[in-house]
């Protein structure tokens, strides 16, 4: 029927103004929407290709971090990883403990962090019952390592037992662990080797 009336409008005698009148009063919200859709795709396709290639994910939850303090940690981390290897930019974030914490177990559900730094208290409420890597170690001593509530393999050490955390001072006394859906394992495992941490991870990728 649509097809039918705009082909009527186009052919008949009316003048070119009359006939774009007619055709705006009929097809405007067709021709707004088609417009709006064509904007939504090219602003999506800005986001998606303009969107930095993540390589490696540092994730926080705890203290709250300042830009400057944020930007420390991801260049010291960068260096660590040689990101020579690193196909895409190492990306470091915090989420303070609070409302954002929701955020933050779905970016780990999802599998986007590669390496996590957690409160004490986060760890027993979450990270003691599965979903990290066990590894083995023989020089750390038990005081400093964090062990799964069932398997009861070692799965987190302290932070302040990596030179490059505990140096910078504001994450300290925060729960390393390397989630278990991580896909950059052997990044992790050369950052500790960097960093001489005595551990070998279990199930590398």
């Amino acid at each position: 029927m649509a097809k039918t009336k705009a082909k009527e409008i186009l052919q008949s005698d009316d003048p070119f103004k009359e006939k774009l009148t007619y055709f705006w009063e009929y097809y405007k919200w067709h021709v707004i929407g088609g417009i709006l859709l064509v904007f939504f795709i090219i602003y999506m396709g800005f986001q998606w290709f303009g969107r930095p290639q993540v390589g490696y994910h540092v994730g926080i939850l705890g203290p709250a971090l300042s830009d400057p303090q944020i930007q420390a940690l991801q260049e010291e981390v960068s260096s660590e990883l040689e990101t020579e290897t690193v196909e895409g930019d190492v990306l470091v974030t915090a989420t303070p403990t609070g409302q954002m914490s929701e955020r933050f177990f779905a970016q780990l559900t999802a599998g986007e962090y590669d390496l996590i730094l957690i409160s004490e208290a986060a760890y027993e409420s979450f990270g003691a019952d599965g979903g990290m890597t066990p590894f083995v170690t023989e020089d750390i001593n038990d005081s400093g390592l964090y062990f799964d509530s069932e398997s009861e393999e070692k799965v987190g050490l302290s932070s302040d037992i990596i030179p490059v955390f505990s140096d910078l001072g504001y994450v300290q006394n925060l729960v390393a662990l390397v989630p278990s859906n991580s896909l950059h394992k052997p990044l992790t495992q050369a950052f500790f080797n960097n960093q001489e941490v005595d551990l070998t991870l279990e199930y590398l990728d």
